[in-house]
């Protein structure tokens, strides 16, 4: 009778521990039907009713109470669970557990599992003891119970013997803990699981050999699924779930992402990418407000609020917190008001030593700042913030956002920019003058003048041509001659460096500079011609260079300040140099259009523009795309016509791309089409994909409808999707310029 007990414990103990190789040397039909279930694999989801026992073992009801809950049938499980979880031993640590791993599940629910362990005694008990806990350490999370989470990993960690030690070990820093990392870590396959890699590496291979056999696939083939499926196939999902059961904390990240990358390269579906944004999150994912903005599109207020909030428990469920105020960053707009409202309230201000690089403190304050579009509260706490506070919170500001805050704030972010105890701080004095100059331009001429002295003493010299863009007439000539004299120079090193084979980098390159100067004094010198013409046409340039000053004299060009004859050297296409480079065939062709776009400032020959403009609009490139598209957008407006011009706006639209797209816009109803019907039929397509298009399209869109003529009957129609916009950003535009 010992030794039956004895086995029996073992599978109960392989079962909770997810043992697999022990539960392989069993012949048992249970068990096989509960390693099957949390496999997903598809045989155990086909009993029928009469293949099910009428007397079920308890191994046997936990796996038909996962089937029933996976199944969508959470009442039918619980009540599986329930008669588990009341046997005594093992059998009842099991039923608690599935009970815990619910979705449902309560804090109650853990404490009755935690009750159950306290009760284990025998070989092998302490082990079970520390993989519970961890299995808890896990879910809870997932709930977003920060403080219970840590509070099982460090029972896991105290439970736990050599081997899961040293894995728990190496995720410390995940519960407030210090990270150790064992140059002599002892593994053995109860922390790798190699068992649940293999699901992993499936997964992987099944996706790269399916995307490969579409690549050669004809179009008019027609593939059939048998049965339910997801996008992402059942082998993740069951690396994922196997993980989970066996509260393998430490490799769910890496599941987690791949599982993401899965979802995202077949599907756009906004339930699918809520969901892998979700897991790329949980998974600590690289660039993650990146993704989110990419995919910003896709989403919908339904399924922004169920990423926020259900998936990510307003960030509790991420382990980063850079990474959860990355993705309220990326969705500033978008997020929930109660959201908004909650980190508005419970925001504490920028540390007396916040830096501007490193921690979160400047990202919970640039989040602060573009909140403050949106709420009320967030300007009320605003006002009573001290002069570093207010002074940090004036240099994150966008400049865009700073039109819609009432005057008064305006002035205090002004005055608290400008005070000594930001101005002494070397990582912030030097950062956010556009910011704080666009605060200036938007007071009141009594109160601009008891700014601007100190606003002018104040200003570094880098940052004096973007001021003298911003605000023109507020920089003194001789200020702007002498920023224009050390740019000029700058350019004069750039073509000797370049002779010699050195380049140098810029966050500002000087030939925008230059530009800036020459547009805010309304003219230009022949020597600022020259020295970026030079560089525009020398070979020992790379492309980075060249293409700055291309667009330098391009931005001339628009405002009538240079003269064909000054630049028609730059037209002549010019071989780029590999160095610096990705791909030194996008740079030649990014090069070239370069040059078009520059040449037909100054009037359009069809037989030299029309032809490489329209293949530029189709190339491969996103850049090489938009700057097409941005010069013939610019000829339609300007009133000149072409069915080559009607087929690079139509297409625009159907770029890949939404900058692409929104560069397009413009022309609809600013431009002129040669054909009526074209032009028809591109207004429909802006209708057509609104609902879905990426915010950057649709407040684009939006601005242009409230511009437009009323009497167009796709403006009404986009005018009130635009006002019902799930972003504030497009709800904004479609209410026209601020007066």
């Amino acid at each position: 009778m010992k030794n039956e007990m004895a086995a029996e414990d073992s599978i109960y103990r392989a079962c909770i521990t997810w043992n697999i190789p022990a539960l392989r040397g069993t012949d048992r039909d249970d068990v096989d039907h509960f390693k099957r279930t949390i496999q997903l694999l598809p045989s155990a989801f086909n009993d029928t009713s009469d293949s099910i026992p009428k007397r079920l073992t308890p191994l046997r009801r936990a796996a038909e109470g996962l089937k029933a809950e996976l199944t969508g049938a959470p009442g039918a499980a619980r009540d599986h669970y329930e008669i588990v979880a009341k046997r005594t031993g093992l059998p009842g640590v099991l039923g608690t557990l599935l009970i815990a791993w619910m979705s449902d599940a309560t804090e109650k629910d853990f404490a009755r599992v935690e009750r159950k362990l306290a009760s284990l005694t025998g070989p092998g008990s302490r082990d079970v003891v520390a993989r519970s806990h961890c299995k808890l350490a896990t879910w809870s999370f997932d709930h977003g119970w920060v403080d219970r989470s840590r509070h099982h990993y460090e029972e896991a960690r105290r439970h736990a013997g050599k081997s899961l030690g040293m894995a728990l070990d190496g995720i410390g820093h995940w519960f407030g803990h210090d990270r150790t990392i064992y140059f002599k870590r002892v593994y053995d396959d109860m922390t790798t699981f190699p068992w649940i890699d293999e699901w992993v590496d499936r997964a992987a291979r099944t996706s790269v050999e399916k995307e490969f056999r579409n690549s050669y696939k004809s179009p008019w083939t027609r593939t059939w699924s048998m049965g339910a499926t997801t996008v992402e196939g059942t082998d993740i999902q069951s690396a994922g779930m196997q993980a989970s059961w066996a509260g393998a904390l430490w490799m769910l990240p890496q599941i987690n992402r791949q599982h993401a990358a899965l979802i995202m390269a077949k599907s756009n579906e906004p339930d699918d990418v809520a969901r892998a944004i979700a897991l790329w999150a949980k998974g600590g994912g690289q660039d993650t407000n990146q993704l989110v903005s990419a995919k910003e599109g896709s989403l919908t207020e339904t399924t922004i609020d169920d990423l926020l909030i259900n998936q990510l428990h307003e960030g509790r469920s991420v382990r980063d917190r850079d990474t959860w105020l990355d993705i309220c960053h990326a969705l500033w707009a978008e997020l929930p008001d109660q959201l908004v409202e909650d980190f508005v309230r419970g925001y504490q201000g920028p540390a007396p030593d916040m830096r501007l690089h490193g921690g979160g403190g400047a990202k919970e304050l640039g989040l602060f700042g573009k909140l403050l579009a949106r709420s009320p509260l967030a300007v009320e706490r605003a006002y009573g913030f001290d002069d570093w506070e207010a002074g940090l919170l004036a240099r994150t500001l966008f400049p865009q956002l700073l039109d819609g805050l009432p005057p008064r704030l305006r002035a205090r972010l002004l005055e608290a920019g400008l005070s000594d105890v930001v101005l002494a701080n070397d990582d912030w004095a030097n950062t956010g003058w556009a910011s704080l100059v666009t605060c200036w331009t938007l007071l009141d001429e009594e109160v601009q003048a008891t700014f601007q002295s100190s606003l002018l003493d104040a200003i570094p010299d880098s940052d004096i041509p973007s001021a003298a863009t911003i605000a023109p007439g507020l920089v003194p000539r001789r200020r702007m001659e002498a920023r224009l004299q050390t740019s000029l120079n700058l350019l004069a090193q750039e073509l000797t460096d370049s002779a010699r084979g050195s380049w140098t980098g810029w966050s500002t390159h000087p030939a925008t500079d230059v530009a800036r100067l020459a547009l805010a004094q309304g003219s230009v010198s022949d020597t600022a011609v020259e020295r970026l013409l030079g560089i525009a046409i020398a070979p020992s340039t790379n492309s980075q260079q060249r293409r700055a000053c291309l667009s330098a004299l391009q931005a001339l060009a628009e405002e009538g300040l240079v003269k064909r004859t000054q630049v028609q050297q730059a037209f002549t296409p010019v071989t780029v140099r590999s160095v610096m480079s990705d791909d030194a065939a996008v740079d030649q062709r990014l090069d070239d259009v370069s040059r078009l776009a520059l040449m037909v400032q100054f009037g359009y020959e069809q037989a030299t523009a029309e032809g490489p403009l329209l293949a530029a609009s189709r190339d491969p490139d996103t850049q090489v795309r938009l700057l097409a598209v941005s010069a013939v957008c610019r000829l339609s407006r300007e009133g000149q016509t072409s069915p080559s011009f009607d087929a690079t706006l139509l297409g625009a639209l159907y770029d890949p791309h939404p900058r692409v797209q929104a560069e397009a816009v413009p022309a609809l109803w600013r431009g002129n089409f040669e054909s009526d019907a074209l032009l028809e039929v591109a207004r429909a397509r802006a209708a057509e994909i609104f609902p879905t298009a990426h915010r950057e399209l649709r407040a684009n869109i939006a601005h242009e409808s409230a511009l437009a003529d009323s009497d167009d009957p796709y403006i009404q129609t986009l005018r009130h999707m635009a006002s019902q916009d799930r972003s504030w950003i497009v709800r904004r535009a479609a209410d026209g310029p601020l007066q």
